[in-house]
């Protein structure tokens, strides 16, 4: 297909222990797409799951307007994946909102956190910050940053909210979040 209709993604949400053995590969990819399509538009996320806060890491091969920077967002993951059962928190039934702190019971989130798991410490630690516009721009912020210094598109290509949440707070999540992404020109998908 001609390069206006499809876009290659290198790889969806990329862990590496090393953000330079990620970057590499970034870089093999890019070369040996180049090579062979020089004016396709490549879609390049950062290291760990492509959360906005390691944009910072991410090498972007340089002076190349065909290239789309992608993001995603889970936060915070006590809201987004109520009861999940793939997350590390899947027979939490405490009760949930959006806005402010994700648990509303601060007792029941330290009960939860008690068990001292690595992951479940890692996938709970920010449910109680004070969640709203203010705090989604703010996890937002390195990745538009980052694309404005480059003069590049930012785009979420994964966020949402499970239908476990009561629909007002989901709808009031969405607001928020499409509002801040609208507001910086950030392209998205949910």
């Amino acid at each position: 297909l001609p390069p206006s209709e499809v876009a290659y993604e290198f790889l969806n949400e990329p862990v590496a222990d090393d953000d330079e053995d990620w970057n590499a590969l970034v870089s093999k990819a890019y070369q040996l797409l180049r090579d062979l399509e020089p004016g396709r538009v490549c879609v390049i996320g950062p290291n760990h799951f492509q959360q906005p806060e390691f944009m910072r890491t991410l090498r972007v091969p340089a002076d190349d307007p065909n290239i789309i920077l992608s993001v995603h967002n889970c936060a915070p993951l006590m809201l987004t994946h109520y009861r999940a059962d793939w997350t590390s928190f899947p027979a939490f039934t405490g009760a949930v909102r959006y806005p402010g702190p994700a648990v509303v019971d601060p007792s029941q989130w330290a009960a939860l956190r008690a068990d001292g798991s690595p992951k479940l410490l890692e996938e709970t630690a920010d449910a109680m910050e004070d969640w709203g516009p203010e705090r989604l721009q703010r996890l937002f912020a390195p990745a538009i940053d980052r694309a404005g210094e480059l003069g590049l598109q930012l785009y979420c290509g994964e966020f949402g909210c499970l239908p476990t949440v009561d629909r007002d707070e989901r709808l009031a999540y969405y607001r928020d979040i499409t509002a801040v992404m609208a507001a910086a020109g950030v392209a998205w998908a949910a």
